[in-house]
């Protein structure tokens, strides 16, 4: 069976294909006047734009522990749990990498590496330790009713 082509009279297009990059120019930018933008109130424009931390090294220590954590991999989540104790450390009042910390702490034994007993009072620490920081933290609230609905 022949391929068939646009602009070829046995191609089943209709429509000659135009260049994806190039679109009209009311498709580039949505002003406000476009009734699809949606407008956000202060508090919500402030959630979008937050700085969890205003040390850029302790930062880059938790986006590589976000990494490892990622990889769902023994050693990686030990990794991980370093990463976030260094970002801790430069930045005490990191709630976001300590929301992450209680994540790891839990994959720890959800992976098998030890027993749930022994990881879980580090889980619940440090959830509560975030929450305590931030209460908007969906991460740390999450570790804390996964320890509570496992051992409470």
């Amino acid at each position: 069976m022949p391929t068939t082509t646009p602009g070829n009279p046995a191609s089943p297009f209709t429509k000659p294909v135009k260049n994806a990059v190039t679109r009209p120019r009311s498709w580039t930018y949505l002003g406000e006047s476009n009734p699809l933008c949606a407008s956000l109130s202060e508090p919500g424009a402030q959630r979008l734009t937050k700085r969890y931390t205003e040390n850029s090294e302790a930062y880059q220590l938790f986006m590589k522990g976000r990494y490892h954590l990622g990889l769902r991999k023994g050693a990686d989540v030990e990794k991980a749990i370093g990463y976030f104790e260094q970002a801790i450390g430069l930045d005490p009042k990191y709630a976001l990498a300590y929301a992450n910390l209680s994540i790891a702490y839990a994959s720890r034994s959800d992976l098998g590496a030890v027993p749930p007993t022994s990881t879980m009072p580090d889980v619940r620490a440090a959830a509560l330790r975030a929450i305590e920081m931030d209460d908007s933290l969906a991460d740390a609230h999450t570790s804390l009713a996964n320890y509570e609905h496992t051992f409470a």
